[in-house]
């Protein structure tokens, strides 16, 4: 196989088809470029909808709806004692600490502290909430598999 073929696991193919395909089984990919950049500057870090969360905290969405995709990305910025209202999604949420200390409360009380590098997985339709450890400030990326966030009542 020299460098103007690869092989697609049936026969050696010219790079120009493997990247002008359309051979894939999600319709999403048929629409969008196999790879793109999105410069977070693009995406405004500002004030989070008050009706979702307890305040203050920021939220900048990086990857949402508007992008065509399966997935959704959020950085949420929480001030001390901010968090978000009880809620729940229609599929997995995974949690990454950004910095600071964050918090995630189940409605039985179980608590797991997220911290820099850590990782929470939430499953489809737990209510939960997350935010900011007592007396601290945090962010994280919140990155939803499904599209759907239920929300509920305030945390407070």
């Amino acid at each position: 196989m020299g460098l103007a073929t690869r092989h697609r696991g049936r026969a050696d193919v010219p790079l120009t088809d493997v990247f002008s395909t359309t051979e894939r089984s999600n319709s999403y990919a048929l629409q969008r470029p196999r790879m793109r950049a999105i410069d977070h500057t693009s995406r405004p870090h500002g004030n989070a909808d008050g009706s979702h969360f307890v305040l203050p905290a920021l939220m900048q969405p990086l990857l949402g709806p508007a992008d065509g995709l399966p997935i959704r990305v959020y950085r949420v910025t929480f001030g001390e004692d901010a968090r978000t209202n009880w809620h729940k999604h229609d599929d997995v949420q995974v949690l990454y600490g950004l910095s600071g200390t964050c918090v995630v409360v189940d409605r039985a009380g179980n608590s797991l502290s997220l911290h820099t590098g850590d990782v929470v997985v939430i499953d489809p339709d737990e209510e939960h909430w997350h935010g900011a450890a007592p007396g601290m400030a945090g962010e994280h990326l919140a990155i939803n598999a499904g599209s759907e966030t239920t929300w509920l009542e305030s945390s407070a």
